[in-house]
């Protein structure tokens, strides 16, 4: 990856534009931009919801109420859909909010929809 560094909102809004205006195939976009596919797939994500709006840097950290979470968790659980359609379907910035490794806000007990149990963290 040639980049080094963070680029510009607006870098990352050309090279998403150019992607889906078809002057760049996916790979060979987020090869040249720098960044990883799961980095590129985000940036779409973020565009493709929000506009250009999206790729701008966060003017504060985005909060989500315990329900809300609850409600994704339930239905990425549920089977059939992915965390990345959810973020996308609800205007959730970031999937790391849903993450469960040891950096993961989360804790639930799958076999229990009904009782989602959530860390005090929240």
């Amino acid at each position: 990856m040639p980049q080094k560094g963070k680029l510009s909102a607006e870098n990352k809004i050309q090279f998403v534009k150019d992607y889906l205006g078809g002057k760049r195939g996916y790979m060979a976009s987020y090869q040249a931009a720098g960044v990883s596919e799961g980095a590129f797939r985000t940036w779409i994500r973020l565009f493709q919801t929000r506009g250009s709006e999206g790729l701008l840097p966060a003017r504060k950290k985005m909060k989500y109420s315990a329900e809300l979470k609850v409600k994704v968790i339930k239905e990425y659980l549920q089977g059939g859909i992915s965390f990345e359609t959810l973020c996308t379907k609800y205007e959730l910035q970031n999937l790391a909010l849903f993450s469960n490794g040891s950096s993961g806000i989360i804790a639930m007990r799958s076999s229990d929809l009904q009782t989602a149990e959530v860390k005090s963290t929240w």
